[in-house]
């Protein structure tokens, strides 16, 4: 890549990161411990739990977590995958503190702000 061509497409990746950021951002460490998650789960349902290890729970898609696409955002959606696996592992009779080793998650469709189930499984 070009240098020219290389300063371009790091300034088109600063303007949007950098320069789309609230301004109150220097204000986030100060948020209460646990925010992000309750932040993410609001409206999450716990339909049932099929058997140990699976779970099915029911999520209306709020527009708090729709990307600029207005479809929900990818890391909430990993957020979510995390979250509810999580919770499917303490149906199996697990103990887990919800850190993942690996995760692999393949984006087959958009999830636009309608209602939609989520299933977890161990």
């Amino acid at each position: 890549m070009a240098s020219g061509t290389h300063d371009k497409s790091l300034l088109t990746a600063r303007r949007l990161l950098e320069e789309t950021s609230p301004a109150e951002a220097e204000q986030l460490p100060s948020l209460p411990s646990g925010f992000y998650d309750a932040f993410v789960l609001k409206g999450i349902r716990v339909v049932q739990a099929l058997q140990p290890g699976t779970l099915l729970c029911h999520f209306t898609v709020p527009s708090r977590l729709l990307n600029s696409g207005g479809f929900l955002h990818g890391g909430a959606t990993a957020s979510l995958v995390d979250l509810v696996a999580s919770a499917a592992f303490t149906t199996a009779g697990l103990r887990t503190r919800g850190s993942p080793l690996e995760m692999n998650i393949s984006y087959l469709d958009a999830a636009f702000a309608d209602v939609g189930d989520i299933s977890g499984r161990d």
